[in-house]
């Protein structure tokens, strides 16, 4: 074997171990991507704190009160005998326009409704998997989709690296298109900057996984020389 052959076949093991480091990087960014979204999802459906639940409870059953009509007026007439069958404030009704039993109900005893759907409400959250105000979820919201977006920015431009090396890589079906524009808009730095772009990209790839934040390590300073 010629030294030159020799040397080709180093370069191409070299590239070959390269492409399964790239591989693996990708797909354990795209775990991430998929964990941070059923993360989001939680979050979404989150059940909302007891005090907001009070909250929309005191609405609904102030909102039926208020539109409770006693027609006590109709007595109120030389010859007024009370309300008629038809306007009957206390009428149940297959019809919800004159279903004005629960009406009347909101408005006579809105002290045991509440009661009543308090407590059935504190029984579904206490098995609730997660509690958030509404504060709280916007910020956790916020912080989420940051980060989201943050990878899906770091997945494409590892797509795009892999696509200039003469790889094809399939993107997710559900890529963000906004990530695609964010690396045609603004490309990487140099020096300092892509140093550190460098260094934020292995931390957000391999998190805990310390083997695979040493073979990125590795193969950017391959790259560098």
């Amino acid at each position: 074997m010629t030294s030159t052959t020799a040397k080709v076949r180093v370069k191409v093991k070299a590239y070959k171990k390269a492409i399964i480091e790239f591989h693996d990087a990708l797909a354990a960014l795209r775990d991430r991507i998929t964990d941070i979204k059923s993360e989001i999802a939680m979050v979404e459906q989150a059940a909302p704190s007891l005090e907001e639940v009070e909250a929309k409870i005191d609405q609904w059953i102030a909102q039926r009160a208020s539109n409770w009509d006693c027609l006590g007026r109709t007595f109120a007439t030389a010859t007024g005998t009370g309300p008629t069958v038809d306007y009957d404030p206390f009428r149940a009704s297959d019809v919800h326009e004159v279903n004005r039993l629960p009406l009347a109900l909101c408005a006579l005893v809105p002290e045991r409704i509440k009661a009543a759907m308090m407590g059935d409400a504190r029984a579904a959250l206490d098995v609730a998997p997660m509690q958030l105000t509404a504060p709280e979820r916007h910020e956790k919201l916020q912080q989420l989709r940051s980060d989201l977006f943050a990878m899906e920015v770091d997945e494409e431009r590892m797509i795009c690296d892999a696509e200039e090396a003469g790889l094809d890589v399939d993107r997710r079906p559900d890529a963000d298109p906004r990530a695609v524009l964010a690396v045609d808009d603004q490309p990487e730095g140099d020096g300092d900057e892509a140093a550190d772009d460098d260094a934020a990209l292995i931390d957000r790839i391999a998190g805990d996984d310390q083997r695979l934040r040493n073979q990125l390590i590795r193969a950017t300073k391959e790259d560098d020389d």
